[in-house]
């Protein structure tokens, strides 16, 4: 894979076409569709941001980590998506949003351990292990997650490069 595909749940997508659909049912009345709704509708739609702009805390600091990691800086977003993973509530928040935590900040490891490989095999080796850890947890959270174990299985043979660069410098010392 020549680049780094972040999950994020696409329901917010589902999510507008409904509200809009709930607006235009609510606004239908018994002497036919109310103009003034309708026109407040309209309005909504055209600034989205005013319509939605509560967000949970969760979707705030999911943002924040993905924005960490699109910007290439790949250690804050595995520390925000650890935090956010350890202040989250597990018996409230549901298995999927869990996995994607998990998923999420395993690719920002994976990504951190491919940076650090030059300067130090093992230590790379140990945060890839980390990232298999956290894909791990993303498919016991949510086990027909398929991304997770693709990931799981890449992992491992970036794992055994770093074995083998390890040995490899190991055997120059010598």
């Amino acid at each position: 894979e020549s680049g780094s595909v972040i999950y994020h749940d696409a329901s917010i997508y589902f999510l507008i076409p409904w509200l809009v659909l709930l607006i235009l049912a609510e606004s239908w009345g018994a002497r036919g569709l109310q103009l003034g709704t309708t026109f407040l509708m309209i309005l909504g739609i055209q600034h989205p941001t005013k319509l939605f702009a509560v967000s949970t805390p969760l979707e705030h600091s999911f943002n924040i980590a993905l924005k960490s990691f699109e910007n290439g800086d790949y250690e804050e977003a595995e520390a925000e998506y650890s935090s956010l993973y350890f202040n989250t509530n597990q018996e409230t928040t549901s298995p999927e949003a869990l996995s994607t935590i998990q998923l999420n900040s395993g690719l920002a490891l994976l990504k951190l351990s491919q940076a650090k490989a030059y300067m130090s095999p093992r230590l790379a080796m140990e945060i890839a292990e980390n990232a298999q850890q956290a894909f791990l947890s993303a498919k016991r959270y949510t086990p027909n997650f398929k991304r997770a174990g693709k990931r799981l299985q890449t992992t491992f043979v970036w794992i055994q490069d770093l074995v083998t660069k390890i040995e490899l410098r190991e055997q120059e010392e010598d």
